[in-house]
């Protein structure tokens, strides 16, 4: 079963034994930029890293709209005092700490500023994929426990999302759940595809691992632009360990493109 939770499109609900793409989404390349130390992580664990969003620079990611909010206390009949009013807004406020993400950016290319601010040009890495595949590869469930204690909101629930970033809040606020997958319009350029976790109740754990059944779902590993041969052979050695084609890991194109440049040039120079 899947339950649209954006009005229109996306994202979706992933239920505990199946995976509902859609097509628009299935085949899709996406791209993640890892540090060493955080590929040989995912690598010797076997686990896919989510943050929680409570803690990603932009502070406003997670939240509901503030109109949402002002309707929701509107339209609530308990909202009969200031103390009630000022319970709910820190509520609100404090359900971003629900949520883990991992954070996938849609190209079939490199970006300079992707490199910039999530890896590193000298030792980073891009792993390349498509939705369908990484989803398939994710041991990822969604369930509930009903807890026996007399308290309400006691029990457990842990649910998966996926879906396209909505950037500048376009879509309707179809479902609460929407607040993860909303951000400003001025980190656009990430053009960010991710999963997300929702965990009740709220855990102190900043991190949350999910379970890699396997490696294919690798569909090409990127080295970064200033990475040295030495760095490269270091990568191909590291994918082989882990039953990986060395024939994965490629040189940049932004290092390609570069070189293809400056050779242009002396070649121009030496025929002029």
């Amino acid at each position: 079963m899947a339950e649209r939770v954006y009005e229109l499109e996306e994202p979706l609900w992933i239920g505990s034994l199946e995976h509902v793409i859609p097509s628009e989404l299935a085949g899709i390349i996406i791209g993640r930029y890892f540090t060493l130390s955080g590929f040989l992580n995912m690598l010797k664990t076997s686990e896919l890293c989510f943050k929680k969003i409570s803690i990603f620079e932009d502070k406003a990611e997670g939240l509901p709209l503030y109109r949402d909010t002002a309707l929701s206390l509107q339209q609530s009949k308990r909202n009969v005092d200031e103390a009630y009013e000022f319970r709910r807004k820190e509520s609100i406020i404090r359900t971003v700490e629900n949520y883990y993400a991992s954070c996938w950016t849609i190209s079939d290319h490199e970006s300079y500023l992707m490199w910039k601010n999530y890896a590193s040009f000298y030792e980073g890495i891009l792993v390349l994929t498509t939705v369908n595949q990484l989803l398939a590869s994710l041991i990822l469930h969604s369930y509930e426990e009903i807890s026996d204690a007399p308290s309400i909101g006691t029990g457990k629930i842990v649910t998966c999302f996926f879906g396209k970033v909505d950037y500048g809040y376009k879509e309707e606020f179809g479902s609460d759940h929407k607040k993860a997958f909303g951000k400003n319009i001025y980190f656009r350029d990430e053009n960010e595809f991710r999963i997300v976790i929702y965990h009740h109740p709220i855990i102190e754990d900043n991190e949350w691992r999910c379970a890699i059944k396997n490696f294919s779902f690798i569909k090409k590993i990127v080295c970064s632009p200033k990475s040295t041969t030495e760095f490269i052979d270091l990568v191909r050695k590291i994918t082989m360990d882990y039953s990986l084609s060395e024939l994965l890991v490629q040189e940049s194109e932004i290092k390609q493109d570069s070189r293809n440049i400056f050779d242009g040039y002396i070649k121009k120079e030496i025929l002029d």
